[in-house]
């Protein structure tokens, strides 16, 4: 049997803005306990689901996430035909259960969800995304995938290219982190360095892998999607359990002095202007998720 949210209303096509809105709004409160068959046909119906397994206070957020047992992977880039991704897939440790193409997947933009499952759900966040960079690391996937609390959209019958009953993610392997790296190579002024000094290991995992991968979408947002991916920042911070709003801004102030190149790309004002609106935003998160 598979835990997950998993939403009624099937779609052939990628769902709309406002679809999409009133998916994101219900979701939370439709966790359910199915079996594998029942899975695929959702996946064919293009009904829309999450890794997480269910979210505390039926509120869809990262840092609500109960735990997992679907664990998944979006791959678009190099136009991978499905016998380079087959290939891919039989080098690594655990063998996925289901393979389809998304909605927008075409001959020419080969666009791929691969999925994984566990023998029951696994509700250690540490391990979680663990096998989350794991799996990213080696099918060079989405970074984006790190949010469990993501919508994942279902297809169309004809793009689903594997589906084998296989609980296989409890074989992905979790490497150890490093948090004493992370001072070193993120922030630059002691005051930080010991503030993460004193978050849990879960925390530090959580801040490394989090910078790990929002890095490159601060450096690359366009101009009217910078407010947008600092609103999706601010609501990851809130996955670092009990760290304070003060530290929270700190953290970002390293980073831009860290990396001028991330200042100069996602802001039209002053640093001070940058470090208020973080501000702004992630205050707007805790009061909302």
């Amino acid at each position: 049997m598979i835990k997950t949210c998993l939403d009624t209303k099937g779609f052939t096509t990628k769902p709309t803005q406002p679809d999409a809105a009133k998916i994101s709004n219900k979701i939370a409160n439709q966790s359910q306990e199915i079996s594998f068959d029942e899975f695929v046909a959702a996946i064919s119906n293009g009904q829309t689901f999450t890794m997480a397994s269910g979210f505390k206070d039926c509120k869809r957020a990262m840092a609500n996430c109960l735990g997992l047992q679907i664990f998944a992977a979006d791959i678009d880039k190099d136009n991978l035909s499905y016998q380079q991704l087959t290939k891919l897939a039989d080098a690594f440790e655990a063998r996925p259960a289901i393979i389809y193409e998304s909605f927008s997947s075409d001959i020419n933009t080969r666009k791929w969800r691969v999925i994984w499952f566990a023998g029951e759900v696994i509700t250690d966040p540490v391990t979680c995304l663990g096998k989350l960079r794991r799996i990213k690391e080696h099918f060079k996937s989405d970074a984006a995938i790190v949010d469990v609390a993501r919508l994942l959209y279902g297809t169309t019958k004809d793009k689903v290219h594997l589906a084998k009953e296989i609980y296989d993610a409890d074989k992905i392997v979790v490497k150890e982190a490093a948090p004493a790296k992370v001072a070193i190579r993120v922030v630059s002024n002691q005051h930080v360095a010991n503030g993460i000094e004193d978050l849990s290991p879960e925390q530090r995992f959580n801040l490394k892998y989090l910078l790990d991968y929002q890095i490159p979408y601060f450096k690359k947002a366009e101009p009217g999607n910078r407010l947008q991916t600092l609103k999706v920042f601010a609501i990851k911070l809130t996955a670092l359990n009990s760290i304070s709003h003060d530290f929270a801004v700190d953290i970002v102030e390293s980073i831009v002095n860290s990396d001028e190149d991330i200042l100069a790309t996602f802001t039209r004002g002053t640093k001070q202007h940058y470090l208020e609106t973080f501000s702004q935003l992630y205050t707007w998160a805790l009061e909302h998720i």
